[in-house]
């Protein structure tokens, strides 16, 4: 029994000292690349005005980040996606619109929570900006009313993931991601509806310390 509980105290004291010698390592290699395949799903609504909703999409996804303690980094995501916009009509069905492409980049504040293993979850906040270009099908023409046009978006973001480790420096991710966005729809210069999007980003892949 006197070794039972002997044994559970050095275990217990041990457990501070592995997770002190982890965070060290990690800081010897502060720099993370990651990448992999994204999914973005809209959470929004039709919008109010026109009826309009924004599809999902499949595209890749990749993130630098550094750490500047043990506990916290800071992280640059960069994708692109294209994504319908359409109309649902109650007696022809789905009315395409035509798609847009996004860029998305996003500054996030990151903290990473010690365990003392493999795994290593972190959540994170922080901003985006979503530039919207390269409109097709009705978005890309001029109506008899002037140029349709959709506003850039600028909003927050809040993060969750896991790196697990599968060598020295390599790793395996999971993030999930929600996006406050949103465009304004103008034809001829005069705003006539907004779409919101809010999408959850969910991506999957590798990455790797340096």
């Amino acid at each position: 029994m006197r070794k039972s509980l002997v044994g559970l105290l050095v275990a217990a004291l041990a457990i501070p000292a592995v997770a002190a010698a982890q965070a060290s390592g990690h800081m010897a290699t502060p720099w993370t690349v990651r990448g992999g395949a994204l999914y973005i799903a809209p959470t929004a609504s039709a919008s109010d005005v026109l009826g309009a909703k924004v599809g999902s999409d499949f595209t890749m996804e990749i993130d630098i980040s550094r750490k500047f303690s043990p506990i916290f980094a800071v992280e640059l995501v960069l994708a692109t996606a294209a994504h319908e916009v359409y109309v649902e009509d109650s007696e022809v069905g789905r009315v395409s619109l035509g798609s847009v492409h996004i860029l998305p980049p996003s500054l996030m504040l990151q903290a990473h929570l010690p365990t003392g293993g493999k795994a290593h979850p972190y959540v994170g906040a922080g901003i985006n900006y979503t530039l919207i270009y390269d409109q097709t099908g009705f978005l890309g023409t001029d109506s008899d009313a002037g140029e349709v046009d959709l506003s850039d978006s600028f909003g927050w973001v809040a993060q969750a993931g896991l790196d697990y480790d599968i060598g020295a420096r390599a790793l395996f991710n999971l993030d999930v991601k929600y996006v406050s966005l949103n465009t304004d729809v103008s034809v001829g210069g005069d705003e006539v509806d907004t779409v919101d999007v809010n999408p959850v980003l969910v991506r999957v892949g590798f990455g790797y310390r340096f």
